[in-house]
């Protein structure tokens, strides 16, 4: 039997501008949020404080499907 093919992603960096652009939210809610443990954290890479995409794009889906089950109660 053969391996299973694993999908390949590229995981991307992005910066507080894309992430306010992302989730059109202001810098202060996010930083709030990631201090209460509700948002995806930061990583410093030099003087850069940076964001995994794929994380800010997870948040965002969960809240949609979080939004999504209150519908239906």
């Amino acid at each position: 039997s053969r391996e299973p093919i694993h999908e390949v992603t590229t995981m991307q960096f992005i910066d507080i501008k894309e992430v306010m652009q992302m989730t059109c939210v202001k810098k202060t809610f996010i930083y709030k949020k990631m201090k209460e443990g509700k948002f995806p954290k930061s990583i410093h890479l030099g003087k850069s404080t940076l964001w995994v995409k794929e994380e800010i794009l997870q948040f965002m889906q969960e809240k949609m499907d979080e939004r999504n089950r209150l519908k239906t109660l």
